[in-house]
C-alpha cells in the first residue's frame, strides 16, 4: 500500500513538472516576436508600458521611457517628456482595431511603402513569464509587441500596419476617430519634448525685465525687495514707475508659473536669419538662486492677403510668434495668447492704469494700417 502512495505521490509531482513547463512555453510564446496572431496591435494594459521604441529607415529614432515617478521621458534627448503626446499614444495603442486584411490587389504595393518609409514601433511592458492561480511568475520588462506604422489609406480613414515578421499588412484605425493614426507615430524626439519653457513659482522670482524693441519706453525691470515690496525701473531712462498696483504685479510674476511654445521648429529654413534680426521682446526672469532664463521673440509675417476685422491689411500674423530660448538652441512658435501677460508695458503697473493684454498687437496693427 505504502509502494502505491508513494508511486501516486512521484506521478503527481511529474504531472505538476510537466504542467508547469507547458505554462512556461506557453508564456514564452506568447511574448516572442514570433506569435502567430498578427492582427493584434493592440496594447490593452497601457500602465504597464515601460519603454517605446520609434524609428525610421533614414535612421531618425526616439526612445521614451517612464521613470519610477510616472514621468515619461525623452531619452534620445534626455529630456522631459511631453505628458499630452505620450497620453495620446498610449490612448491610440489602447483603442487601435482591425478595420480589415489588406485586399489582395494592393498588398505588395502596400508591403513596398510599409518597408520603404514606415515607422518601426517597439512596445516594452512590465509582464510575467506565466501566471498561475492568478499570481504572476517571473515579471520583468518585455518586448511585448514590435510592427511597422505606414501611410494612409485613399479615404483618410485608415492606417496601413504590418506586425515583424507577418506578411499580411492591415488598415487599423479607431473606432468613432474620423482620421489616419500615422501623425501619432513620429521617430522626431523634438516632437516628443515638454512644451515647457519656463515654469517658476512667483514666489521663486527675484526679478524679471520685459525689453520692448518698438516701444522702448515700456521696457522694464521689476525687482523683489520682499514678498510684498517690488520696484520697477523703466530701462530707458532708469526711472521709477511709482506708485505700483501690487496685485497688477502678482498677476505678472503668476505668468511664469507654465510658459508653453506651441511648436518646435529647429528645422525651419529661415531660422537662423530670424535670429540674427533685432528681437521683437528680450524676457530674462530671474529666481532666487541666481539661475536666468531668456527668451527673445520675432515677429511672424502675416500670411499674403490676410486681413484683421476691420478689413486692413496684416503686416504680421497677430496670433502667433517666433521665439528663441535656451541660449539660443531652440526655435520656436509661441501665442500671444500665452506671452501677452507676459510682454506687458511698464505703464500696466500704474494703479487704475487698464491697458488690453494685447498691447503690442493693439500697436502693431496700427503700424500695419500705416
Amino acid at each position: 500500500m505504502n509502494k502505491i502512495v508513494k508511486k501516486n505521490k512521484v506521478l503527481i509531482i511529474v504531472a505538476a513538472i510537466l504542467a508547469l513547463g507547458a505554462v512556461i512555453i506557453a508564456g514564452t510564446r506568447t511574448q516572442s516576436t514570433l506569435n502567430p496572431d498578427y492582427r493584434d496591435f493592440a496594447v490593452r494594459d497601457t500602465a504597464s508600458v515601460t519603454r517605446l521604441f520609434m524609428a525610421t529607415k533614414d535612421g531618425s529614432e526616439v526612445l521614451l521611457r517612464r521613470k519610477d515617478n510616472n514621468q515619461w521621458w525623452v531619452e534620445t534627448n534626455d529630456e522631459k517628456a511631453s505628458s499630452d503626446a505620450v497620453q495620446v499614444m498610449l490612448e491610440t495603442l489602447r483603442r487601435i482595431d482591425i478595420q480589415r486584411p489588406v485586399a489582395k490587389v494592393e498588398h505588395d504595393n502596400v508591403v513596398r511603402r510599409l518597408a520603404a518609409m514606415g515607422v518601426k514601433v517597439e512596445v516594452f511592458q512590465n509582464k510575467p513569464l506565466f501566471r498561475i492561480l492568478g499570481i504572476d511568475f517571473f515579471t520583468r520588462e518585455r518586448n511585448t509587441k514590435t510592427f511597422y506604422v505606414g501611410d494612409a489609406t485613399r479615404d483618410n480613414r485608415g492606417t496601413y500596419m504590418v506586425m515583424e515578421d507577418a506578411s499580411v499588412p492591415f488598415v487599423v484605425y479607431i473606432p468613432g476617430f474620423r482620421g489616419f493614426l500615422s501623425p501619432r507615430f513620429k521617430a522626431n524626439p523634438d516632437v516628443w519634448r515638454d512644451h515647457t519653457i519656463v515654469a517658476i513659482n512667483p514666489s521663486q522670482i527675484k526679478s524679471a525685465e520685459v525689453h520692448h524693441s518698438q516701444f522702448p519706453q515700456q521696457s522694464f525691470r521689476l525687482e523683489k525687495e520682499d514678498e510684498q515690496q517690488f520696484t520697477i525701473t523703466r530701462l530707458k531712462d532708469n526711472s521709477l514707475v511709482n506708485p505700483v498696483d501690487t496685485l497688477k504685479v502678482y498677476d505678472f510674476l503668476s505668468s511664469f508659473r507654465s510658459v508653453k511654445y506651441e511648436g518646435l521648429l529647429n528645422d525651419l529654413p529661415a531660422k537662423d536669419s530670424i535670429i540674427n534680426s533685432q528681437p521683437y521682446h528680450v524676457i530674462r526672469v530671474t529666481d532666487n538662486h541666481g539661475q536666468t532664463t531668456e527668451i527673445k521673440t520675432y515677429r511672424r509675417k502675416a500670411d499674403d492677403g490676410e486681413e484683421d476685422i476691420y478689413g486692413f491689411k496684416l503686416q504680421y500674423d497677430p496670433d502667433r510668434l517666433f521665439a528663441s530660448f535656451n541660449d539660443g538652441q531652440d526655435f520656436a512658435l509661441i501665442q500671444y495668447y500665452v506671452f501677452d501677460h507676459i510682454i506687458r508695458p511698464a505703464d500696466f503697473f500704474k494703479p487704475g492704469r487698464s491697458l488690453p493684454p494685447a498691447f503690442t498687437r493693439t500697436y502693431q496693427t496700427i503700424e500695419a494700417e500705416g
